[in-house]
């Protein structure tokens, strides 16, 4: 990729679901401008801190996607409603004991925004 940067093919180049090891070689190989990962109440691992961390360190920008947890704070999500196709029922979280258990989660996000007077949004 740093080779086709250099040769004008792509002004940035942006990487998506790293580690902060990976980022942090990355950059030594050329300059990361962003990286996508999830940050979501369902997605905020360790790792992400670490890859967030990163990312401020090294001045790379962070583009975070699903903050809404895939649907889980629209608090109307259910198994049954997902579509067949939907990529959403391959992972775990979206398993009916799981979802259960993110969906008490989510109702106490909802309860606290609620308090504040805003939305889950």
């Amino acid at each position: 990729m740093a080779i086709s940067k250099a040769e004008g093919k792509f002004n940035h180049i942006g990487i998506s679901e790293t580690a902060a090891k990976t980022l942090e070689r990355a950059v030594a190989v050329s300059p990361i401008a962003a990286v996508e990962i999830e940050i979501s109440p369902w997605a905020y691992e360790e790792e992400t801190k670490k890859v967030i961390g990163t990312e401020d360190r090294l001045g790379v920008t962070t583009i975070e996607y699903t903050p809404l947890g895939r649907g889980f704070l629209s608090g109307k999500l259910q198994l049954e409603d997902l579509p067949q196709g939907d990529i959403r029922r391959r992972y775990a979280k979206y398993q009916e004991e799981a979802l259960k258990h993110n969906q008490k989660l989510a109702d106490a996000l909802t309860a606290i925004v609620e308090k504040k007077g805003i939305s889950t949004a």
